[in-house]
């Protein structure tokens, strides 16, 4: 949840327009519309298309007007890319061209998920949900060049499906000027109709003329569902590693969610607690940062058969707590991700979306790291300084229509960085 400052100005203006010809049928026969607009994301159902097979999910994204600005090579850099909500190392120019639309159940694209996801500043998930086959199916690919210079890249994909295990698992390699290695697995148990285990690995190993890296990351999360109206219970917990040439971290982490109708089923809540522990050392002085958050989070939808509202809010508690050479500084402090937003959904063509949203830029720890001097209580003083947030505040009007072959979508944001 610690994120490092990102240049702002105090007042953008961000407008993007797309008209997308795509080749699949923007309606499935049922009518349920292929793009749908939520509070924080917009949702993308490739099993609604009429596919050929061979397309790709950078032929799906190509439908998100924002992702295509910064065009193919970063098309999602801003975006932390996972699988059912669980963190995703490999590389992702192998991973769009090589992942198949018809194998992707739907796409989360989170813009604004500071509330139901704890992002922080203008940090984005891209969020894939695999439709499992029900035999094993999968590919090995690669190509290389053999000149003066040997490149190379190579993957792996394997997808698994039965009544009660689905599982997952890529494998990528790249050789250039370095070695770049990938796994993820990712397995769902499900025990009976009102219970359901996610577990999930991944490790990524860099080794670079620039850098030397290691990361791994596992997490299991646990679904139970009460009753036929659809309460559920989320209990999530996971360990993350990472270690390079300058710092290391320990990443121990918990969820507890409930997702619940009340009183009928147009109004739903969302509430939640979560919480993580970041220990960090730095390799040559041996100072050592440590960060422990806890999140409270509760959000509410109220739906109508053309209208939606969303209002939630997000209070995150961090402390700060820094040793050097015996000597301990401690900090408290506390940040809010909250949104507002309504959607007016006159047919299955038409959705209109405005909404409200207050975010956050945390500064980068790493400042306190800077000196290798102690950090005595005036230098502790200066450094708290450094360890105020930025808010930022973005108004939301988007607009998206679909008919047969033609997908248009606009979208303009105005934001305010103080």
């Amino acid at each position: 949840m610690v994120n490092s400052k990102s240049s702002l100005s105090n007042r953008h203006i961000l407008i993007s327009i797309i008209f997308l010809l795509f080749s699949a049928s923007v309606f499935a026969e049922d009518g349920l519309p292929i793009i749908e607009v939520k509070a924080d994301r917009t949702m993308i159902y490739p099993q609604r298309m009429e596919l050929t097979g061979e397309e790709s999910l950078m032929d799906i994204l190509q439908m998100v007007p924002e992702l295509m600005i910064a065009g193919y090579e970063d098309v999602i850099s801003t975006y932390n890319l996972r699988i059912d909500n669980c963190p995703m190392n490999g590389d992702t120019r192998l991973i769009l061209s090589q992942m198949k639309a018809k194998d992707i159940d739907k796409i989360q694209v989170c813009d604004n998920t500071g509330v139901a996801k704890g992002t922080i500043g203008m940090g984005r998930v891209l969020d894939i949900n695999m439709k499992m086959p029900e035999k094993l199916k999968g590919f090995v690919e690669g190509q290389g060049d053999f000149g003066k210079d040997v490149q190379g890249i190579a993957t792996v994909n394997a997808l698994y499906g039965s009544q009660h295990t689905d599982l997952y698992a890529n494998a990528s390699y790249r050789h250039q000027n370095g070695n770049e290695e990938y796994l993820t697995l990712h397995m769902t148990n499900r025990f009976d109709d009102r219970n359901k285990l996610l577990t999930y690995f991944t490790q990524q190993y860099l080794d670079l003329t620039s850098e030397m890296s290691r990361k791994v990351m596992g997490r299991a999360r646990y679904f139970h569902t009460f009753n036929d109206q659809g309460t559920e219970l989320l209990i999530v917990g996971g360990y993350q590693y990472n270690s390079d040439q300058l710092f290391s971290n320990k990443l121990p982490l918990y969820i507890v969610e409930l997702n619940t109708p009340l009183f009928s089923k147009r109004l739903s809540m969302m509430l939640g607690v979560e919480g993580d522990f970041l220990m960090t050392k730095q390799k040559d002085t041996e100072k050592s940062w440590d960060v422990f958050n806890n999140d409270i989070y509760l959000q509410f939808t109220y739906s109508l058969p053309k209208w939606k509202l969303t209002v939630g809010n997000r209070v995150m508690f961090y402390n700060y707590n820094l040793m050097d050479a015996g000597i301990s500084q401690k900090h408290f402090d506390t940040r809010n991700n909250t949104n507002a937003c309504v959607i007016f959904v006159p047919d299955n063509r038409n959705q209109i979306q405005l909404g409200y949203y207050r975010k956050y830029y945390n500064p980068s720890y790493l400042v306190l790291f800077m000196d290798a001097n102690t950090l005595l209580d005036e230098e502790w003083t200066r450094a708290k300084g450094l360890l105020q947030e930025q808010n930022i505040n973005q108004m939301k009007l988007s607009y998206a229509y679909s008919k047969q072959n033609l997908t248009v979508q606009t979208e303009a944001s105005y934001y305010t960085c103080k």
